[in-house]
């Protein structure tokens, strides 16, 4: 039961980062995207789908200036192009 956790894991990443990968081809340009760093999950996703995306020509930016969640937390920024 624990490698049919870890499979749908997987393949749920596959689906999520295809979508990634086909937007940003469809809206090429410079983004910024911003995450809560408390969120692990969100924390982990990103950082791997645009170190894959960009190849590892991204800069990140923690505790961006300016990006304070309601939490207080300033949230990390992520800037790459597509």
């Amino acid at each position: 039961m624990h490698e049919n956790h870890e499979g749908f894991e997987y393949l749920y990443y596959v689906q999520e980062q295809d979508t990634f990968f086909k937007i940003m081809e469809m809206h090429k340009g410079r983004w910024q995207l911003k995450l809560h760093p408390a969120n692990t999950a969100s924390v982990h996703f990103w950082s791997k789908v645009i170190s894959e995306y960009t190849d590892g020509r991204f800069e990140l930016v923690e505790a961006y200036p300016g990006t304070e969640y309601d939490d207080g937390t300033l949230g990390d920024v992520y800037f790459f192009e597509s």
